[in-house]
């Protein structure tokens, strides 16, 4: 049923459109069978959502493993982002659409909180150590990233810029890093 939810999701753009019936009948079991193991349409949402956060961080997280540059796994861990992103289209228009909250179960909640502590060692890898600067740079960056891929998945980069967005992010991420870098030694 989650399969059929995905598909449902990427083929309409969004979740609003989305019902169990539909997913249902996409999934081949009768209509009523979703209820045996979701409440309502929330809560597949809500489950289709956690198993994106958890693949999102174990995608972010095999970026990061081994690599000892701070700048390239800056780098690495942002192009993850962006493939993931550009692949699981799906999965992103759940995790980030306006009918879902984070809160909706502590499950959720706390894979999306995992997702985003691996987006804040963006800044740590560019020597930021205040908490508060790390939230906020990490959002800088998955804004970023998660605007790129939006664009480019949509066609929406014109031609003239002339690259592509592996080539952007890395452009955009290097830039990223070395201003997180002077901020750093600034202090």
């Amino acid at each position: 049923m989650l399969d059929a939810t995905l598909a449902l999701v990427a083929e309409r753009g969004g979740t609003g459109e989305v019902t169990l019936r539909e997913v249902a009948r996409r999934a081949g079991v009768s209509h009523n069978a979703p209820y045996r193991h979701y409440a309502d349409k929330s809560a597949i949402l809500a489950a289709v959502a956690e198993e994106g956060f958890a693949e999102l961080s174990r995608t972010l997280r095999a970026a990061r493993a081994g690599v000892e540059d701070d700048r390239e796994r800056f780098v690495k861990t942002g192009l993850s982002y962006l493939r993931f992103a550009r692949e699981r289209r799906g999965h992103l228009a759940v995790m980030f659409g306006p009918e879902l909250a984070k809160s909706r179960t502590p499950e959720l909640q706390q894979s999306a909180n995992e997702s985003f502590q691996l987006l804040k060692q963006l800044a740590a890898d560019a020597g930021i150590g205040d908490p508060t600067q790390s939230r906020r740079l990490g959002t800088v960056v998955w804004s970023f990233l998660h605007g790129l891929a939006v664009l480019t998945t949509n066609s929406q980069v014109p031609a003239s810029v002339g690259s592509n967005a592996e080539a952007l992010a890395v452009l955009g991420l290097q830039r990223l890093f070395e201003s997180f870098r002077a901020q750093a030694r600034v202090g």
